[in-house]
């Protein structure tokens, strides 16, 4: 079972905040509060990453650190950053667990992003952060969160109880809001159902990073270690399948890219196991091994990643009036 700790909320900030205050850390404590800081995005995050720098010389602790520096900067450099943090309805929705929250994009209602969140209330970054970025394109934005072990698969509290409700009731906040363009995402835990859900839905472009593809009964994959066989026993095996056969079944083929760490061969071959199919590209990242949104955010790409999902495929958008 996850501790709240584990999952980002206020008390994972509380406990970082605990962490500091105290007189003496070890290096593995320290940086675990100057990662949180960062994801979390806050101000504070350059100053600890400089002192753990000044006072552990260690070759790996300093490549580590300069890797979280480039995130830091990133993350930094999002515009409006600070007005989302200090919106306080909205950062207690994007803090709140398992729920789901809806925000209509300003300059292209029209386009809505359903992000799958990963059991720890994230996106490698946090929500907030996140938000930040999404709300500069203009789009609309909706959150799912499923904070269990079970990857959606019994759906979201509130919002439908297996992948298929999700999806539907997705397509009707879709209907019922104006929205013509319909784009999923997916990170890690989030990323098998947000895969499925682009063959339920009428997907306009998907965009997953160190997704699970196959979760079958009988699959070689490894499924990833929080999908234990205890867990798979509570999940309807109507929903454990390798979503290569429903991806070319379903005769829908969106853009679909998906990112992954070339030195993560568990989620290579996860990803992988969609090669060839059309419209799908995998695209391998290099020495990030499983956390691939840290790597774009480290070369300045996932912006670039995120805005050509939305505005270099248009003739890719699918009618919700139709069907």
């Amino acid at each position: 079972m996850q501790k709240m700790t584990d999952r980002h909320s206020f008390e994972q900030i509380a406990s970082v905040d605990m962490l500091l205050a105290r007189n003496r850390l070890s290096v593995n404590e320290a940086l675990f509060a100057a990662t949180q800081l960062v994801v979390h995005g806050s101000e504070a995050a350059s100053k600890i990453i400089s002192n753990v720098r000044n006072q552990v010389s260690h070759p790996d602790v300093q490549q580590y650190l300069d890797r979280l520096s480039k995130q830091e900067k990133f993350i930094r450099g999002i515009p409006g950053l600070s007005e989302i943090r200090e919106n306080k309805v909205l950062r207690s929705e994007l803090y709140q667990l398992d729920n789901v929250v809806f925000r209509a994009g300003e300059q292209h209602r029209e386009k809505l992003l359903v992000v799958f969140t990963t059991m720890f209330n994230n996106f490698y970054v946090s929500n907030l952060v996140l938000y930040a970025l999404l709300r500069n394109f203009g789009v609309s934005v909706l959150f799912l969160k499923d904070s269990s072990l079970f990857n959606y698969l019994k759906g979201v509290v509130g919002f439908g109880s297996d992948i298929m409700q999700v999806s539907q009731n997705v397509l009707s906040l879709a209907r019922r809001e104006g929205i013509s363009e319909i784009y999923l995402t997916g990170f890690s835990s989030g990323g098998y159902a947000s895969l499925y859900s682009s063959c339920l839905l009428p997907c306009s472009a998907y965009l997953g990073f160190s997704v699970v593809s196959d979760l079958s009964g009988k699959s070689a994959i490894y499924p990833g270690k929080f999908f234990t066989d205890d867990v798979r026993a509570q999940v309807d095996p109507k929903w454990l399948i390798n979503l290569r056969h429903v991806l070319l079944a379903s005769g829908n083929f969106p853009r679909r890219d998906i990112f992954f760490g070339n030195d993560h061969n568990k989620d290579a071959e996860q990803a992988r196991n969609l090669e060839g199919i059309r419209e799908t590209k995998i695209i391998g990242l290099r020495d990030c091994g499983h956390q691939t949104i840290a790597a774009l955010m480290e070369s300045n790409s996932l912006t670039n990643t995120f805005q050509s999902l939305f505005f270099e495929f248009e003739n890719m958008s699918s009618n919700l009036s139709k069907g």
